[in-house]
């Protein structure tokens, strides 16, 4: 007899720690720079939808990058620090947002260099219980989602999104989380079950933000000018 109140996905890898626990899922989708140049906020908060000047110390910024026309070229999370700032966009919408920012971005003011982080999201209905016994998440000192603080570890760093952990870390880290590892397929079906968007699947440089859930969180009305607006 097959029952049918089972979850048909719970032999996925690692889909139970996200249901009952907590995962740890690699996410080999997105890409980081890091930012350099005397004017990295200033001359980022012209090409992007957030208000990247509201608010000062360490912090990040989920964002959309935007062609002239108002298209989204790309979700991005732009994270500050006093000494430095990265840029976390998705691999598959590099292309589009190389020419764009050849275009756009003034080498005299910022430049981009890409970096080697690996992003591992860290979800689940226990994701927080285990800030007190892990390390790297023990190091955010308890940032809140409204503030968007991001703390830092030695080699790495990390953000407290609405729910669970972002860490950034670079790819020779021997940081071990102690949680289950989620498999793509596992996760691909989390995020639906959730309606977290992924670019080039669910949206892509064919829709405006209006067009998606983004705009409440990522595009502000009361900034001045930038591209796309």
């Amino acid at each position: 007899m097959v029952d049918v109140f089972s979850d048909p996905y719970a032999s996925l890898p690692g889909y139970s720690a996200l249901i009952a626990d907590a995962g740890a899922y690699e996410d080999d989708s997105r890409v980081v720079f890091r930012v350099l140049g005397n004017q990295t906020l200033k001359t980022l908060n012209g090409l992007v939808t957030a208000d990247l000047m509201a608010a000062s110390g360490d912090r990040a910024f989920p964002t959309l990058i935007l062609t002239p026309k108002g298209k989204i070229l790309a979700d991005a999370v732009i994270i500050h620090f006093a000494d430095e700032v990265w840029l976390d966009v998705p691999v598959a919408a590099w292309p589009g947002l190389e020419e764009h920012f050849g275009r756009y971005l003034s080498p005299r003011l910022a430049t981009l260099e890409r970096s080697d982080m690996r992003v591992i999201r860290i979800h689940g209905p226990r994701a927080t219980e285990h800030e007190s016994t892990d390390p790297i998440l023990a190091s955010l000192n308890g940032p809140t989602y409204t503030d968007r603080v991001a703390g830092r570890f030695r080699g790495g760093f990390a953000l407290r999104p609405p729910e669970g952990f972002d860490i950034y870390l670079p790819p020779d880290a021997d940081h071990d989380l102690h949680l289950d590892p989620v498999s793509d397929e596992a996760w691909n079906i989390w995020r639906i079950e959730r309606g977290i968007s992924l670019f080039g699947t669910d949206f892509s440089d064919e829709n405006l933000p209006q067009e998606t859930d983004f705009v409440p969180e990522r595009v502000s009305f009361a900034k001045g000018c930038y591209t796309g607006q």
